[in-house]
């Protein structure tokens, strides 16, 4: 494998995840895990379609789709986002244009280095998971 052109970039320094005046949306930078994303939103009463692993980076989830558990309530995580703010390759730093976040929902950073993303939040009253130990749930089916 060829590793002349390839290049890696370090988003673990821009994380944070800043909720709106209105409630309604949050901004999430690029290297937010998703236990960062969900301890913040719940400690505001808010939530976000996240997946199950708190260990994934946010952003990247999101934007390649993002099936977890809350889709079936609110949708995909890709579902989720409002806005991005991109780097292209020429170094500029601006707002996704429609077009530009269509693609993101679906294809992440492919276009380019996404710094943030907006994404819809959604009040909670009651979230109730029930966990269950795996060999638990096999006994009941021998």
């Amino acid at each position: 494998m060829d590793t002349t052109w390839n290049l890696l970039i370090d988003l673990r320094f821009l994380t944070g995840v800043t909720i709106a005046s209105d409630r309604k949306s949050a901004v999430i930078q690029a290297g937010t895990l998703q236990d960062e994303v969900g301890n913040t939103l719940w400690k505001d009463g808010l939530g976000t379609a996240t997946g199950s692993i708190p260990s994934v980076g946010y952003v990247g989830w999101a934007t390649y789709g993002g099936y977890g558990p809350f889709s079936s309530n609110w949708g995909l995580g890709a579902d989720q986002i409002i806005s991005a703010i991109v780097v292209n390759p020429d170094g500029e730093i601006y707002v996704a244009y429609r077009e530009l976040l269509q693609g993101i929902r679906g294809a992440g950073g492919l276009f380019g280095v996404i710094l943030e993303v907006t994404v819809k939040v959604y009040p909670l009253s009651t979230v109730c998971f029930i966990l269950l130990p795996s060999a638990m749930l096999m006994s009941r089916f021998e």
